[in-house]
Order: C-alpha cells, then structure tokens, then sequence
C-alpha cells in the first residue's frame, strides 16, 4: 500500500532520518500506492524522472511537503485544532511542515450534508467519525486521510489518498533553455559593468 512513498525515501537515504528512535517525534503523511499511479496517470514524465533516482532532491522536496517534524500528532490531536467554541472541526489549520506549510481540515462528508448547524458541541462523548472526514490542502489539491494513527517508534503515519505535488516539482530546465538564460544573465552583467565603468569615468 505505500511501497511507492517508501522506494522514493530510499534516494539518497532520505529516510535514514526516520530512524532515530531519540527525542526527535515526526508526523508523516504517506500518499498510497494509488495516489502514486495517480500521479503515474496524469503527470507521467515527471513520475518517471521521480523513481528513475536521478531527481533525489525533487523528491526529498516532496517527501518533505508531507512531513512534521518535533511533533507527533494523533487525528484526534490534528482535529482539536480545528476546533473553535462554536462549530467543531469546520475551520482549516496551518501545519508547518519541513518544506513550506499544508492545512488540515475536518469538515462533515458531503454525504450528510450541512450538520454544522446541529453538531453537538457542548456534548465531548458525541461520536462524529462516522461523518467527518479529514483532509489535507495544499496549491488546490486536497488530500484525504484514509487511513490515520498508524503508529511507528518515532513517530505517527497517516495514510492520505492524494500526493501534494504538482507539475513543476518535477520540471527541469533543458539544456537549452539553461543555455540560453545564462547567456542573458551574462549579458545584463556586462551592460551593468559597462554601465558602472563609464558612471566612474566621468
């Protein structure tokens, strides 16, 4: 099931990190095998240069889009934070991830419709699991948590249907296109020079 996240932490040792079973506590959240073949789908070249193991900081970039460290945070935990006193769980949370920043959210599956109105606030003992999902959002893509609290010796995992990636993680300037902005950079800092050189002439 996430054996496609754990090929790609294998680049360069990514994942080396993980093991420290010291103080340091991480909260992972692991796209599925078929949040992979999504990306296989629809993002094909970029997939490829991904698990070819030639682009090991795009995906230690990515990996890190998906990743909390010093903290190792239960749903239960995640979702107090969506919390308020009025409605629970409708409101997203900023979460500092390694690379960047994601939002959690815990709102009723559409399936039950708006119950934001009749939700039970004042009653901790109501049960909402059966109608609140959990999701993560980040660059408009929205990633479900399918599978949470999987526990681990440093750390907890949430399983998440959904990569947090999108197209130009994984784009590369071509050989010619470098070329070509080297050339104008080198250009502009001639004219700059020439510039300078002739303010100091005068």
């Amino acid at each position: 099931m996430l054996s496609d996240t754990f090929a790609l932490s294998e680049q360069n040792n990514w994942n080396e990190r993980l093991k420290d079973r010291g103080s340091q506590r991480f909260t992972l959240f692991v796209p599925s095998n078929a949040a992979w073949e999504y990306i296989h789908r629809n993002i094909p070249s970029g997939y490829k240069k991904l698990f070819m193991g030639g682009y090991a900081y795009q995906g230690k970039a990515i990996l890190e889009r998906h990743m909390i460290v010093g903290n190792d945070w239960s749903i239960d935990e995640l979702n107090s934070l969506t919390t308020n006193t009025t409605k629970p769980g409708l409101f997203q949370v900023p979460l500092n991830v390694t690379r960047g920043k994601i939002y959690f959210q815990a709102r009723v599956r559409e399936a039950f419709g708006d119950l934001s109105e009749s939700l039970d606030v004042e009653n901790e003992a109501t049960d909402y699991s059966d109608v609140v999902e959990y999701t993560l959002e980040w660059n408009g893509i929205s990633a479900r948590v399918i599978r949470p609290d999987v526990e681990c010796v440093n750390g907890v995992v949430h399983v998440i249907d959904k990569v947090l990636m999108a197209r130009r993680d994984v784009t590369v300037i071509s050989g010619s296109a470098a070329s070509t902005a080297t050339a104008l950079a080198t250009l502009a800092a001639t004219f700059v020079a020439f510039a300078v050189a002739r303010t100091l002439s005068r």
